[in-house]
């Protein structure tokens, strides 16, 4: 069986995993059969100490054998036996390192969770409107159960109308919302496009006399807390925190606050 050192050949040897000067050895023995290493450095165009050395290697291989003879001779298996090996090797030496690569995502993820335990709990500040209202959009985005919120009227209605598609949005998913505005001096009055919003079932609204908190709480999970309650929203920072301590203190006092404020008419 005649076999070329054709770059092609040359190539597939090499994915499997012969390195270019083992398979430029084995395919010149596949072809010539059986050959001392002199003829055979000679004719792979490979310096003979490189061939002594190579056909060391092949024969540690089993992908060639030595052939008692004076001078020494040595002869290759057939290509198909030969390759049959190469990838046999290729296939454990992709085991390993599919093993080790999942050891090393066992302890990346496990670095990962010790991580996120860490900064399981978290207390932020957040300043300036934009990025008040970015913050709350996304946690609405992402609501999945319920919203807890206790506002003045000024500050109801800056949130809403920046955030309406998303409210609506939480409110079709089956998001329920409870919200307690602070009575205003004057009449409780609502924006046109805010309708839709204060007409869902799944949303009930309730007036207090007066408010300590200008506060909400997501799923029980997030808060936002206004640090000056009674200021607008770009004259005020806001807490944001997943602070147990924290969202307990609020949540209580939601709902002493949503027991004995009155049902909005």
């Amino acid at each position: 069986m005649i076999v070329s050192l054709q770059e092609d050949n040359l190539k597939l040897l090499m994915q499997v995993g012969f390195t270019e000067a083992q398979a430029k050895i084995y395919l010149t023995l596949c072809s010539m059969g059986q050959t001392d290493a002199k003829t055979l450095a000679k004719q792979a165009t490979i310096p003979r100490q490189a061939a002594y050395r190579t056909l060391g290697e092949l024969q540690e291989k089993g992908i060639v054998e030595k052939i008692i003879a004076i001078p020494q001779e040595y002869r290759a298996i057939p290509i198909q036996d030969g390759l049959s090996i190469m990838i046999g090797y290729k296939a454990k030496e992709y085991a390993n390192i599919t093993e080790k690569a999942e050891e090393f995502l066992g302890r990346y993820e496990e670095q990962t969770l010790l991580q996120q335990t860490e900064e399981e709990y978290s207390i932020s500040i957040i300043e300036g409107k934009d990025a008040i209202i970015k913050k709350i959009r996304n946690i609405t985005n992402s609501s999945i159960s319920e919203v807890w919120v206790c506002q003045t009227l000024q500050r109801w209605i800056q949130v809403n109308v920046c955030l309406s598609d998303g409210i609506e949005a939480a409110l079709r998913r089956g998001v329920k919302y409870r919200v307690i505005l602070a009575q205003p001096e004057g009449e409780l009055s609502f924006p046109k496009d805010l309708k839709p919003i204060l007409k869902h079932p799944n949303y009930q609204i309730k007036v207090a006399d007066r408010l300590q908190v200008n506060a909400s709480l997501h799923d029980q999970k997030y808060g936002f807390f206004s640090y000056y309650p009674s200021k607008a929203l770009s004259e005020t920072p806001v807490i944001v925190t997943n602070h147990p301590s924290l969202l307990i203190g609020f949540r209580d006092y939601f709902k002493n606050q949503w027991r004995d404020s009155k049902k909005l008419n």
